[in-house]
């Protein structure tokens, strides 16, 4: 098989079962979400956690990648740098052919399974997304916000307490 065919066929999968993007703010309902998802036998995960951390917080993702990685090397993206890291949710600078190869990436790791994306930074970047699977499934999860506060509380996140 050729690399024209392969990308053909891979291309027909993600037409015929379209990826499901994942969206919502921290501690919303993401991680359940993900795990749930992606656990589903024929889906294949990938998320924005550390290669460090998915064993802990998400072992369905068992892509060996990490999200904002596919992003970071295929656009390019306004000075957004804090403590020498780029920013989570940065968004990327557009051009359209580096959409095409974010996409390909995405299709070349999920193979024939179903891809399944989870990124809460990618709120900001739904065009982007849109354009790149035009017949995604969204999954928006919203929870009250003084819920979310308590939660982030409860995680000993002391930068949230109200005072």
């Amino acid at each position: 098989m050729n690399d024209s065919t392969n990308v053909l066929s891979i291309d027909r999968v993600a037409d015929d079962r379209p990826p499901i993007i994942i969206l919502g703010c921290p501690r919303s309902g993401t991680l359940l979400t993900s795990r749930i998802l992606g656990g589903y036998p024929g889906n294949f995960l990938i998320t924005e956690h550390s290669l460090k951390n998915k064993r802990r917080y998400c072992p369905e993702d068992r892509s060996g990648i990490v999200d904002d990685d596919i992003w970071c090397e295929h656009f390019e993206f306004a000075s957004c740098v804090l403590d020498g890291k780029r920013h989570s949710i940065d968004v990327p600078l557009y051009d359209a052919d580096a959409v095409q190869r974010v996409r390909q990436a995405y299709l070349n790791h999920a193979r024939t399974l179903r891809l399944v994306i989870k990124n809460p930074g990618h709120l900001l970047r739904i065009n982007l997304l849109q354009e790149m699977f035009p017949n995604a499934q969204y999954v928006f999860c919203v929870r009250h916000p003084w819920h979310t506060l308590q939660s982030m509380t409860i995680k000993q996140n002391a930068s949230f307490l109200l005072r």
